[in-house]
């Protein structure tokens, strides 16, 4: 078991060749309409991708009481593989509590960040909590519209988005989540894609269809899916290391929550 968050990055980078970030901001309590963020009750934060936890403050968004992200070692951990893919421009489709796109922006290689939120609420609520790069900008709007498709051509013009990130669910993994990043890929084109939880999809469909957890493997079935991904050798440890750390869950294919 890891002491730290900064322990975890190390170990991340060593066993996978990406860290854990470690770029989270520094929440202040607000509330607007249905949603919150407060700080999260005790201190342990489960894993994404083993069974020990670690102690360290996080918060937690919540809609009408019920938790939808947290800042949690298990959020960061899931963001981990596709913040080390993003650099020039970032799509994202999904706002929550702007954990994402926060880490992001530290990126020096990440030039700009166009990020699309469907509910005003949540906008008011981050930006209300957070100070927010400049990289960043958020459009309200669904992320399935050609508004979001406008917005990103008004900021970069005709250049191409460099990674597409998805992440508009509350629980992994979500059954519908392939095919939404698929259909958000055909619109937007980007070079690269992925969306929250794929990792554990993938591991679901190693038991349910025997997918081989290996890298070749890996890249071919989300190519399949429309979903542009060159998995790596590490990242396929992580996906094993994911499917590991959630059976007999995974083979069940329940959505997990947070």
């Amino acid at each position: 078991m890891q002491t730290s968050l900064a322990d975890r990055s190390e170990e991340m980078e060593a066993d996978y060749g990406f860290p854990l970030p470690l770029d989270i901001p520094d929440y202040k309590p607000a509330n607007r309409g249905a949603w919150r963020i407060n700080a999260g009750r005790g201190g342990l934060s489960s894993s994404y991708v083993a069974t020990h936890a670690i102690e360290h403050a996080h918060h937690v968004l919540s809609r009408e009481g019920v938790p939808w992200m947290a800042s949690s070692l298990l959020e960061i951990e899931s963001h981990a593989w596709h913040l080390h893919k993003a650099k020039g421009v970032v799509a994202v489709a999904g706002l929550g509590m702007g954990l994402f796109a926060h880490a992001a922006a530290a990126k020096p290689e990440v030039e700009r960040i166009i990020v699309a939120e469907i509910d005003p609420d949540v906008i008011a609520l981050v930006t209300g909590s957070i100070d927010l790069s400049p990289k960043i900008h958020i459009v309200c709007c669904d992320a399935a519209s050609d508004d979001f498709g406008a917005s990103i051509r008004a900021r970069v013009g005709s250049r191409q988005v460099d990674y597409l990130f998805a992440d508009i669910w509350p629980v992994y993994p979500e059954p519908e989540a392939p095919a939404w990043t698929a259909a958000l890929v055909e619109r937007l084109k980007p070079r690269k894609a992925g969306w929250w939880g794929q990792e554990a999809e993938m591991a679901v469909r190693a038991y349910t269809e025997g997918l081989s957890l290996e890298a070749d493997a890996l890249t071919a079935a989300l190519a399949e899916l429309g979903v542009p991904c060159e998995a790596t050798e590490g990242y396929a440890m992580f996906c094993r290391d994911v499917a590991a750390a959630h059976e007999p869950e995974l083979a069940q294919r329940p959505p997990l929550a947070l």
